[in-house]
């Protein structure tokens, strides 16, 4: 019998499955960022991930604070700082990260709320390659 790998679901914007693993509350279990001197780099899931069962993508919001030497921002208005966006934004390549062309290496804060739970802040791991 002819074998076809499962079909992709388009029905959540193409962000299915829901997260599987993990508690009831949500658990930070990617904050990371590589980056060079003066680039904008695309947020994935690599960067930022959360585990939750009871939230779906949508509803994970990160919270970023404290950013040095360079900013966050939505692909559709670049020029434009922001604090807070989903996992759903991340996991469709809608943020990014613009390093400020200094020669220093960027610093943020992220907690990350599940609409009634928020982790604590945690500094965010960076490898700066100025």
């Amino acid at each position: 019998p002819t074998v076809f790998p499962p079909t992709f679901d388009m029905s959540n914007e193409g962000l299915s499955p829901e997260p599987a693993k993990g508690g009831p509350v949500p658990e930070l279990t990617n904050s990371r960022l590589r980056v060079k001197k003066g680039e904008a780099v695309v947020m994935m899931e690599t960067n930022f991930n959360t585990t939750d069962t009871n939230t779906g993508f949508a509803g994970l919001t990160y919270t970023v604070s404290n950013v040095t030497n360079g900013q966050f921002a939505h692909r559709d208005t670049p020029q434009t700082a922001i604090t807070t966006f989903t996992q759903a934004e991340v996991n469709g390549g809608l943020i990014r990260f613009l390093h400020n062309n200094s020669n220093s290496a960027p610093s943020f804060n992220v907690r990350v709320s599940d609409g009634s739970t928020t982790t604590s802040n945690q500094a965010a791991s960076v490898v700066f390659d100025g």
